[in-house]
């Protein structure tokens, strides 16, 4: 069975340009952040991640390389809030990172942009690992390389991840 939970934010009101390794996020305080949230109820035990879609209603993300980080359980308040450097307390829940390279090949119309990335071998997962046995995946994005990226002023993100169970 296939299933393709999605998470949208929208980021703040503001165009202040990214650095490599700044976090993407809701909200510019840290505590205020919340993580990309990914139900998998529907898997019923076993499954893997195998394909992340990136949406953004910003067409003109040119520069713009990614970085998804997976969790299995809730990572917790991150180091910095929106436009800050990426950090999160603990590790110990990651379950991968995807790079998404925005900047090329992408599906682009005159209002926004999409584009699929393939997870070489999948990123298993059992859903009863999850805190307190949720059955759910969480994830942050980060800003990847030394290009920079310059956002649009409460512009969209969805991300979508690929489950096959």
């Amino acid at each position: 069975m296939r299933i393709a939970p999605k998470y949208s934010f929208q980021r703040p009101d503001n165009t202040t340009q990214y650095a490599q390794n700044e976090l993407v996020a809701n909200d510019a305080t840290a505590a205020l952040v919340l993580p990309m949230r990914f139900s998998v109820e529907a898997v019923f035990g076993r499954g893997r991640i195998d394909r992340v879609r990136l949406f953004t209603d910003n067409q003109n993300v040119t520069t713009a390389t990614f970085n998804l980080h997976i969790f299995s359980a809730d990572p917790g308040v991150p180091g910095a809030g929106d436009n800050g450097t990426y950090s999160v307390g603990s590790v110990r829940n990651w379950v991968g990172t995807v790079a998404c390279d925005m900047a090329t090949a992408s599906e682009v119309t005159s209002t926004d942009k999409a584009k699929g990335f393939a997870i070489t071998g999948g990123r298993g997962f059992d859903t009863k690992m999850g805190a307190g046995g949720t059955a759910a995946r969480w994830a942050l994005l980060e800003t990847a390389t030394a290009a920079t990226y310059t956002p649009a002023a409460l512009e969209l993100f969805e991300a979508c991840l690929e489950f096959e169970g």
